[in-house]
């Protein structure tokens, strides 16, 4: 059965069947409280569902567990009810810990924590008997899943290369992998071990989001790419976007997309989630054959646009720093040392933007008496033989018109950061 949530406050719901009668109805989880609204059950992905641990109720959810399916009896002297769970279980790094160690008391406690009553006697005897219910019915392996509640986070550039090694010792781990297909985990790994790394500084980042926005549908050219395989992460999140990586094959490139995870964690459980999972997690998983057209659904356009942008020669890169622990380990490893391209915005060349009349009448015979802004922008440029060809080439904001002229006032605002020279 698909998960079902309330449209209102987006919570995964229980369903409940009385045998007796053949009633069944939906209701919030006992962690959630006491809602001020009634159940309103729709699927769980037409609203965002807001997935948590089924232990803790900790909405940092990481893994999903199998179990055979479980049911929960209510009997007493007039109606038999049943609380039907299923066979999948999210759970938060700490609970999937104690699963995989069938610790059957010590979920019980969290659960309880998570409750926020005092169970006593008959409820805690219940609550318990629930909890070895699912480690005793647990079936071999789990899921790393990407519907946890992670907040948004930048991965650091000097970080990079052990977020690197480690992702790649997760694609080839035992666990299986929600949203990136197991015949696929191979190639990615294997891309992400001869990966170029690539960390974009916060200015071009924010040129890389407006260019997404405005980029049209465009073919994707394995000719754009500045290396054939890489992991490029942004020093902002993209949305939920944190970093991409592509593999390059024989069809056209291999783009996985990742989530970082981690915030919020502390101490232990931050511990674990790093030993375990790493810095990231798949998203998205998107073969590209060259020369297809990457369209406006595509959730690798960021990706493209970032290429078309450094294929410009908007950019610039320099290296930027690595953790000297991760440098010294991978000298241990007799491994060459990890290097990390920092992308940032080419340096002006000194020439103010103008529309190089000199105060003379533009093309339409129109003398302009004052400057405007000019909306960044994508433009198809001709090149090739005979100009019979056509490339997407990025026009950045910038002001037109005669130079002595004053700006013509209008109501967007426009931060303008500086520009590394």
């Amino acid at each position: 059965m698909n998960p079902t949530a309330c449209r209102i406050c987006r919570q995964l719901l229980n369903r409940y069947t009385d045998l007796a009668t053949g009633e069944w109805a939906w209701r919030h989880p006992a962690a959630a409280g006491r809602p001020d609204h009634d159940p309103q059950p729709v699927p769980a992905d037409t609203v965002a569902a807001e997935y948590r641990c089924d232990f803790c109720s900790d909405p940092k959810v990481i893994y999903v567990h199998r179990t055979r399916n479980v049911d929960a009896h209510f009997i007493a002297d007039d109606h038999h009810q049943v609380h039907r769970y299923g066979t999948n279980w999210a759970a938060c790094i700490t609970c999937s810990m104690l699963v995989e160690a069938r610790d059957a008391e010590g979920l019980t406690s969290r659960a309880q924590t998570a409750i926020g009553a005092n169970l006593t006697g008959d409820a805690r005897h219940a609550l318990r008997q629930l909890q070895a219910t699912i480690v005793d019915s647990l079936q071999a392996g789990r899921t790393l899943t990407a519907v946890g509640q992670w907040q948004p986070t930048p991965v650091a550039a000097t970080l990079l290369p052990r977020v690197r090694d480690r992702l790649s010792a997760l694609l080839r781990g035992p666990d299986q992998i929600d949203l990136l297909p197991a015949e696929l985990r191979q190639a990615v790994a294997q891309g992400l071990d001869g990966a170029r790394l690539y960390w974009v500084d916060p200015e071009f980042t924010g040129l890389t989001r407006h260019a997404t926005s405005a980029l049209p549908e465009t073919p994707f050219q394995s000719t754009d790419l500045p290396a054939p395989h890489g992991l490029l992460a942004w020093a902002l999140p993209l949305a939920t976007l944190a970093a991409v990586s592509w593999t390059s094959t024989t069809d056209g490139l291999l783009a996985v997309g990742y989530r970082a995870v981690g915030a919020g964690l502390q101490g232990p459980d931050l511990q674990r989630l790093r030993e375990h999972v790493g810095w990231l997690v798949p998203t998205w998983c998107r073969q590209i054959p060259d020369g297809s057209l990457v369209a406006p659904t595509n959730p690798a356009r960021p990706l493209s646009a970032t290429l078309l942008l450094v294929a410009q020669q908007l950019a610039q890169t320099s290296h930027a720093p690595v953790d000297d622990r991760i440098r010294k380990a991978y000298r241990r490893q007799c491994r060459e040392e990890p290097e990390v391209r920092l992308v940032q915005i080419r340096g002006s060349r000194g020439t103010p933007c103008s529309d190089g009349n000199g105060g003379q009448p533009t093309g339409d015979g129109v003398s302009r008496e004052y400057r405007w802004w000019v909306r960044g922008h994508w433009r198809r440029q001709p090149y090739g033989p005979g100009r019979s060809q056509h490339r997407l080439i990025y026009i950045n904001p910038q002001l037109r018109g005669p130079q002595d002229k004053p700006i013509k006032a209008t109501t967007t605002v426009r931060v303008i950061g500086h520009r590394h020279g």
